[in-house]
């Protein structure tokens, strides 16, 4: 289905969980005069906005409102569908609204995949998430990492917490070039941790894709086929691919694996060769076949041309960004960009960013489901911007 041509009403971001009891804690001391001239006070102050009602759910009425410092790393975590066979691990964080945080609301979620509805024995999917860069309150690092092989569990989640202890090297106020050189070298240090740990990567290995956000700067680092995308809204919805994937169906990924000795091909047991996913392959027949062309580990597959040189891309947030989806392709191998939009979109209007995660991952294991018995680990980070003027 296309996207309408025509213009749609947009929508103000206004997180449903916050309440005004959040911002306007009464001590049970107080007098019933002393609270009636707060609420008097409470009522003369001048709004910025007229347009703005007092709705307990807006977000720039309880700003304007005189509050109690908000701590912008609250977290809300909670269970979804306990008795489900599904392992959800969802989150949300909502940041205080200063001039220069261009996030109002960020989640994540992640789910083991499974065969004949069977669980799998381990999630080889791992999330970075963290707010407040060294306690800055507009400084963001996101991250999905997709293992894959025997191992592939333990190196994406290797190379999660190897980035992670790596974030005290930022700096506090990183511009552009500060955030692209704190995320290759990053990477390196934890790509060097892994080949000299005890972890087996000869077969074994994970994509990464992480974003760094620094106020209105986006910096994205890619090795894989793991995604990140902008939704937009314009005249209509719309979408920007933030990451660079390496994949098969890559012209220069393909030349440079072919001119390692490598073959990309499908599966050999597959008669039909226009059918099937297109794969890397080594002469050698006891290595599997690997479903991107960059990865980090996967060692036996490094002198034919799989290499884990990440690649960067940049963006400044304007007012047509929306918010950011950062997914392993357990959501895009049965998800196009444009179902994944029109899924965030509604949850967007209506500012719930762990919703809009559930969302997600139930539409893609809907469509797993629909497609044979086994369903791919799915993992995700949801996050919703707000421009401001620079």
């Amino acid at each position: 289905m296309d996207f309408p041509k025509k213009k749609i009403d947009t929508y103000q971001l206004s997180p449903s969980s916050l309440t005004p009891r959040s911002y306007f804690p009464m001590k049970a001391s107080s007098s019933t005069e002393r609270i009636l001239n707060e609420v008097q006070q409470m009522k003369k102050l001048q709004r910025s906005d007229p347009l703005v009602s007092k709705n307990q759910n807006s977000l720039k009425y309880l700003k304007l409102a005189p509050i109690q410092p908000f701590n912008d790393s609250q977290e809300i975590s909670s269970q979804i569908n306990s008795k489900s066979r599904r392992n959800y691990k969802l989150q949300g964080i909502h940041p205080i609204n200063i001039t220069k945080n261009c996030v109002s609301r960020c989640a994540y979620i992640s789910q083991k995949g499974s065969e004949n509805k069977i669980p799998h024995d381990n999630n080889q999917d791992s999330i970075l998430f963290q707010t407040k860069l060294n306690s800055q309150a507009y400084q963001f690092l996101f991250g999905v990492f997709d293992g894959h092989g025997s191992y592939g569990h333990l190196v994406s989640n290797f190379i999660k917490k190897t980035i992670n202890l790596s974030i005290p090297r930022c700096l506090p106020e990183a511009q552009e070039n500060d955030m692209i050189n704190f995320l290759c070298q990053s990477i390196d240090q934890a790509i060097n941790d892994l080949n000299t740990s005890n972890i087996d990567i000869n077969i074994s290995g994970s994509t990464l894709c992480l974003i760094m956000i620094s106020g209105p700067q986006i910096v994205c680092a890619s090795i894989g086929d793991s995604r990140c995308i902008i939704g937009k809204f314009i005249e209509t919805w719309d979408y920007e691919i933030l990451s660079i994937e390496h994949k098969p169906t890559v012209y220069d990924e393909v030349q440079r694996i072919e001119q390692a000795g490598g073959l990309v091909s499908v599966a050999p047991n597959i008669r039909n060769k226009t059918q099937g996913m297109l794969r890397v392959w080594s002469d050698d027949s006891d290595i599997p076949g690997l479903a991107m062309t960059r990865s980090i580990g996967d060692k036996l597959m490094k002198n034919i041309g799989v290499i884990d040189k990440c690649d960067i891309t940049k963006h400044k947030i304007t007012n047509e960004d929306k918010f950011a989806i950062l997914a392993t392709d357990g959501v895009w191998d049965v998800l196009s960009n444009e179902d994944a939009v029109r899924i965030v979109a509604k949850y967007w209007k209506e500012g719930k960013s762990e919703l809009a995660c559930k969302g997600l991952a139930d539409a893609a294991t809907k469509k797993w489901e629909e497609c044979g018995v086994r369903v791919d680990d799915i993992s995700l980070v949801v996050v919703f911007l707000h421009a401001k003027d620079y």
